[in-house]
This record gives C-alpha cells, structure tokens and sequence, in this order.
C-alpha cells in the first residue's frame, strides 16, 4: 500500500577509469530469445542447452564509485566524473560531486545559485563545461509555481552564464515544470516541460521552442547533434527526430520493440541506440529494424538501476548502475567488452520459468550468478513477445505438458494445481535436510501455512498479508470474523455509508470466495460441492449490493472515505510495517485485521512475493535448483533483498529498527522537530508516516503470527462461479439454477485436470 516518496530524476554519463577490477559478466550468444516450446525435452540438462538468450557475450570490467548515496546526472570528461547526489547525511540535501579519474578522490564542487535555489539537472556543454538547472519549488510571486535557473560554468565554479528560466517555462500554463535537459552541438542547450522543448545558445538566449503535441517520455542527442523525443502516438511509442532546416519534427522512427520504458544512449559514434529493461539494441532508421546487443540480465546488470549507456566506436559497452542501498550494489562504473562465449568456463546450466520478470526476479538471479563459481541461472519469461494473459496460458499449457524448466515462480497461488498432477518436488527434504535450514530461525508459521498435506511445493523468501480491516468498534476484536458478523454489520449501517469502496455484487462474492473455495471445491482431493446452503447464502448475500458501482471524477478517495467514516472496510496487503502504521492512520482509532471471513482461526492470509519458487518434479538438476533456493534464505539476501516482510525473524527485526529509527529537522524557531519517513496519498487525502513505536512493531508481529493459510486460488473455478452467478444477479436464472450450472462445470472441469 505504501511507496516511498518519489525520488527525484536521475540520468547519468561516465567515464570509464583505469585499473578496473576484472569480473565475468555473460551475456549469451544466440539469435532469438527462449520460446516456451525450447524447453521440450524431460532431459533438464538439454533443456537448458536449448534455452537462449538475445544479444552477444560480453565480459566486464567494473570499479566501485566512491560515493553511498543515491546519485544521477553524470557528466564525464576523460579527467573526472561529475554527478548529482543526494546526501543522506545531511537529510537529502541535493550536492554536485567531482570525482577525479587519477587520484581516486572524490570532491564536492560549488554551484552558483541564487538563494533557496538546489541542483534539478546537469548536463556536460559541447565545448567542455558545466550546465546546471536549478529549480526552487517554494518561489515566491510566481503564482504557485517553480522558479527555473540555468547556470553554465567551470568545475573551478567560474560562472560562464547565467540565465534565470521561470518565466520561459510559465509559458507551459497547464504544467510549468522542467523534466528534460539534453546537451547539443555548438554550445546549445535543450531544456523541454512535458510537451515543449526550448533550444537555448550559448548566451542563453532562446533560438527557438518546439512542441511536441504529446507528453514526452525522453529527449536525447543523436549522432550528428539530431535532437530527439521518444513519445506515445496512440498505443505505440515511437521516436520524433528534429529537422534543424524547417524548425519543426522531421521523421519518426517505429518499432515493435520501442516500449514505455525506452532510453537514449548517449551519442557516441554513428550509431543510433536504445535501451530498456531488458536489453540494449540498435536501430537501423533506413530498415525500421533494431539487432540486441546485449541482453542486461544475462550480463549481471540489474537494469533498474542503470543511470546510464553509451556504445563506444569499438563496440563495447560503457554504462553506471546507482543502487541506492550500497549494501547490494551502491555506484559501479562498468566497461562491457565483447568476448569468446567460451571464456565463461564451464558452469552448470538451470532454467527458471516465470511470467513476469519483476525487479526482485532480475536481482535475485544476478546476485545468485555473480556469487555462484558453478552455477549459472537463465529465466525462460513466458510472456515474452505477448500479452501477461498469453504468457499465463502458454506458462500452464508448457508445465502441464510436462515441458518443464528445472525452477518454476508460481506467483498466482495455484501451486496445489501443479502439485496435483505431480509436477512439483517436495521442497521439504532439502529444506530439513543437510543443506537445509533451521526452522526456528524464521516465521514458523509462515513456513508451515507453504506446505499442502504435510508437503512443501514452494517456498517464497519474502511475503505480504492481504487482509480485510475495520474499526474495531465496527468489526470487533481478534483475527477472524464470519459470514454472519459481516451480514450483521451490513444490516447495521447508516445510509450513505459503504461496506466496501464501490462496493459491487461481483466484487463482494469475490471477497468471501477468493481464499474460502477449498470448503466447496479441492483440485488436490477432488471434492466439488457447489449446492450447499453455505454457497447459496454467499449468492444471496452478494446480492444485495449495486451490481455496478463506477467511478465519477467528484468521488471521494477510499482512504478519505475510510477517515471520515463513509466506509467500514477496507481491503489492504500489508507489504511492510509502514503499511501497518498507514491503516492506523487512515482510520484514526483502533482498528481489527480481521481478514476474509471464514470458518479459519484467522482471516487474513500470506501472499509470495515476486518470487514463489516450486522445483520441478521431472529436473534433473534439483540438488542445484535448491542451492538457488537456499540462497533466498540466508542472511544477506533475506536483509538486503526481500521488497515484502522478510521470512527470517532477525532480517524482520533488523527493519523493524530501521523503521523505528526518528528523523529530526530545524524548525524556524530552532527546535528540531520529527519528520515524516514516509509520505503518500491521492488528490484529497495525504497521510504521513512517522517513526514506528515498539507497540506497533509487536501488533505486526502479533498479526503474522496468527496467520496459517497462503493465498492459493483457481482463477479458473472462480471465473466460472463469477460467469454464471451474473445470471442470478441479473435475474434472469433462479439461485437453484445457477447453483446446478455451477456444479456441473466445475465438476466438468476438475474431471478434465484430474
């Protein structure tokens, strides 16, 4: 529920230093990436041989930047590295950083600003210095909105030019703020708002603006000073370049491959490149084709991170990667140079099937391959070149078929279905056994709510809560409630007031069926009984509410209807203990997590996180799938990599003191005053976290220790209540009706899974 503030923009150009420390990045050889279908064969080690991967193989060279805190806006020259930091020390405060090539050392350089004004964006000039744009967000008289300054100097912090850009960019009535800077040729600069770019001459003076018509995504410089945006034209992404003749856009580059994450490179050479989150390619603008260069993942570069790309005119790859926790990976120069594939050596090869290679799948499988001397690990995505939905599909029809990887990331809770036909190993034995783990060390109940029938087919290092949560007074006390405590509270509210956020027949069935479907149908044991009067009471209940409740533009947001009393529930995944502290907030007195209701000790159940991990029952390789899985659970990954509630206790209590750890600033007056650690909310509603209290952190571990049941469902039997109960909503079908429609299909169903 709870992001972090949003951090501000951050784009980076290196130099690359001398003296690297030499390590093996791969990147793998092949034409096309893994398809589903290359992974056929029930002999493990040759489905790994069949998987490939795009782009070329590549070793890397990489040296630590010097420097903990979180940076972006890189200039190079061949002497030093420039960069904006924000300095956590000094409670974020925005620095322009030199690093110097030869000496190693890194110095803090001075920036002529007017008062009150902070570094926004910096860009290295044609002719060798330093531009710098300020923004001051507080700017007195301008009607709300920001003060720009543009500053152009040397590193000596001799100001060349100056130019102040408020009322430039006030032009932009709609959205007056500066998100783009890119450097030209001959001095120029471009400096673009959402939808406007303004190319600026060495004087400062405004040669001429341009409008781009859409939101622009990027702006860059391609080879021979063309300036381009990357931009949407209806659902597609394509790139505008600048005709410099007739002042006005000239032509668009398409491609398939151009997505919402596109980035410019950095000009270097006479090559036109991109990158995204998965690989860097070129682009050929006479054929409209782009050829993969290298392929992040399979080069150890967790591409989340990179603040910047530039090919070099031998072909290698030059690039910086800021991780804000230095812990896992902090600022790195790398330098990425084609090589002989063989130069790898020979390691054990395993393949990991998913359907969404999230940030937490691409680091973990990094981490795992930079450390391991004899492992290497390659994710088959399934929905690559589709839709999620496809991916899904081909995801179940592949295992189902038997065409396995040797390690599966089942995120979707339908891990029973899988381990039904026998598809999945029994995680139990390695993790009790001589290579396993204590239990003790960990949530126990969590571990134990990840085993069916006294087996263990997956295991997920990290997990959130979903759960349901009201007022105490409204929802009682404890974990659990019933079908009937709901009802009663449904018949005891006030008008205007609503049990759920546009609360909808379909979407109330949904909440008591979505984590109770065991008691009316069980893949696993092959029970299906639908015409009970358990069910029928579900239907009727779902009944009562509206059967489409839209959205209007004048509607209150969930969390300001909750606060002022408009809504009794609230339908939350706890993802941290800031979440915790937020529900608290919301509703402003005590408050139950009362969860789903059920017959279960507790309603709220665990969900994995982006990694769910089952080994395949067929893979040949399982001692070393599990050396990848025990790699989730030791102390460093489970400190420094899990995005949920860790499964290890000390990592969770070594956040929980972070999380409990206060903020100070000065006030006017000279007092210090405790800030916010964390800030979120919509256009009505903010809310404000502070430091967590010991009674907080002991209510959340109180709350995961009563948690016994992992999310698992079958979207599949779902989809089939929810089709058919339309009918009854409708009133086109009686409730007997239904229910024998219901009954039938999913006993059609099960008998077609058995």
């Amino acid at each position: 529920m709870v992001r972090q503030k949003d951090n501000k923009k951050r784009g980076a150009v290196l130099l690359l230093a001398l003296g690297m420390a030499i390590s093996l990045a791969g990147c793998g050889k092949g034409e096309k990436p893994a398809q589903s279908g290359e992974t056929g064969s029930a002999d493990s080690k040759q489905q790994a041989q069949q998987v490939q991967v795009e782009g070329k193989f590549y070793q890397g060279e990489y040296e630590k930047l010097p420097e903990d805190s979180s940076i972006g806006d890189v200039v190079a020259t061949e002497q030093a590295v420039y960069y904006v930091k924000w300095a956590e020390e000094e409670n974020y405060a925005v620095k322009l950083m030199k690093y110097d090539t030869e000496s190693k050392q890194v110095t803090e350089l001075s920036v002529n600003l007017p008062e009150n004004y902070e570094i926004d964006m910096l860009q290295g000039t044609s002719d060798g210095n330093l531009a710098v744009v300020g923004v001051n967000w507080e700017a007195e008289g301008n009607g709300g909105n920001p003060g720009y300054w543009l500053t152009v100097f040397k590193d000596d912090g001799s100001v060349i030019m100056e130019k102040e850009l408020t009322e430039m960019v006030a032009e932009e009535e709609q959205a007056p703020y500066l998100y783009h800077f890119a450097a030209g040729e001959d001095g120029r600069l471009y400096i673009g708002s959402g939808q406007r770019i303004w190319a600026l001459d060495r004087e400062g003076n405004i040669e001429f603006s341009v409008s781009a018509d859409s939101w622009m995504s990027q702006i860059g410089i391609l080879p021979g000073g063309k300036l381009a945006v990357a931009l949407t034209e209806g659902d597609k992404m394509v790139i505008k370049v600048f005709d410099e003749e007739k002042k006005a856009w000239g032509e668009t580059y398409k491609n398939d491959r151009f997505g919402y994450d596109l980035n410019f490179t950095t000009a270097s050479g006479e090559g036109i490149y991109f990158y995204d989150a998965n690989v860097l390619y070129s682009f050929n603008p006479e054929s409209g084709e782009t050829e993969v260069l290298a392929n992040w993942l399979n080069c150890d570069i967790l591409a989340e991170y990179i603040t910047y790309v530039s090919v070099l005119e031998d072909g290698s790859i030059r690039l910086i990667t800021s991780n804000y926790n230095a812990k896992t990976g902090g600022n790195e120069i790398a330098l990425l140079k084609e090589a002989d594939a063989k130069a790898a050596g020979e390691k054990q090869i395993l393949t990991l099937g998913t359907v969404e290679v999230t940030t937490g799948i691409r680091s973990s499988v990094i981490n795992f391959n930079k450390k391991s001397d004899k492992y290497r690990l390659q994710i088959i995505d399934y929905a690559s070149g589709t839709t999620r939905e496809e991916g899904v599909a081909r995801f179940k029809n592949e295992i189902t078929a038997g065409n396995m990887p040797d390690l599966i990331n089942i995120t979707d809770g339908t891990e029973d279905f899988y381990a039904a036909k026998g598809l999945l190993e029994d995680l139990k034995p390695y993790f009790d056994g001589e290579q396993g783990v204590n239990r003790a060390d960990y949530f126990e109940n969590i571990l134990s709510a990840m085993e069916t029938d006294g087996k263990m087919y997956v295991l997920a290092p990290d997990f959130y809560i979903d759960t349901i949560l009201g007022k105490t007074k409204n929802v009682g006390e404890g974990y659990s409630w019933s079908m009937d405590d709901m009802k009663k509270l449904e018949e005891s509210r006030e008008d205007g007031v609503e049990m759920f956020d546009h609360e909808t027949k379909a979407g109330v069935l949904d909440v008591y069926l979505r984590y109770n479907m065991a008691q009316f149908f069980d893949m696993g044991t092959g029970f299906c009984d639908f015409n009970t009067p358990e069910f029928k009471e579900i239907l009727e209940f779902a009944n009562r509410f509206p059967k489409e409740n839209e959205y209007q533009e004048t509607d209150a947001s969930e969390w300001r209807k909750a606060s002022e009393g408009a809504l009794l529930l609230m339908r939350e995944r706890i993802m941290m203990i800031q979440d915790y502290q937020m529900c608290h907030n919301i509703f402003g007195e005590d408050i139950s997590f009362v969860g789903y209701p059920s017959k279960f000790a507790c309603g709220s159940v665990a969900g994995g996180g982006d990694l769910t991990m089952a080994i395949s029952a067929k893979s040949e390789n399982k001692e070393a799938a599990w050396v990848f899985i025990r790699s989730l659970l030791e102390e460093d990954y489970q400190n420094n990599y899990t995005s949920y509630l860790p499964l290890l206790r000390s990592a969770f209590d070594k956040k929980a003191e972070a999380a409990s750890k206060a903020f100070y600033a000065e006030d006017e007056n000279g007092n210090q005053v405790e800030q916010a650690t964390m800030s979120i909310g919509t256009n009505d509603f903010v809310l404000e976290v502070y430091a967590a209290k010991e009674e907080e952190i002991a209510k959340i571990k109180e709350l995961i220790g009563k948690i016994d049941r992992m999310e698992r469902v079958d979207d599949q039997v779902l989809s089939i209540v929810s089709e058919e109960a339309g009918a009854y909503f409708d009133g086109q079908k009686t409730l007997e009706d239904v229910v024998s429609v219901i009954q039938s299909r999913a006993n059609i169903y099960m008998n077609e899974n058995k």
